[in-house]
């Protein structure tokens, strides 16, 4: 059987579009700007306890959240 392996947060660096990192979301928000519009906010923690902030365009959550898993539930309202 094939075993996936994940980037740790620490491992995420700014040029680089492509990562595959198994995290759980902290925090969750929408947020909107002028220049960038309507984001999903999110502050986000692996395995290790590394956390990082990320900002989701809300025209891309489709394709972020594919195949993501829920383990506790969340309020969709905030989407």
């Amino acid at each position: 059987m094939l075993s996936i392996r994940f980037n740790s947060v620490a491992d995420l660096k700014p040029f680089k579009t492509m990562w595959r990192v198994k995290v759980s979301i902290v925090r969750l928000w929408k947020q909107y700007s002028a220049a960038g519009g309507l984001t999903i906010e999110m502050v986000i923690i692996d395995s290790n306890g590394d956390k990082i902030h990320a900002s989701v365009k809300k025209e891309l959550m489709n394709f972020i959240f594919r195949g993501a898993q829920r383990e506790k539930p969340y309020d969709d309202r905030l989407l």
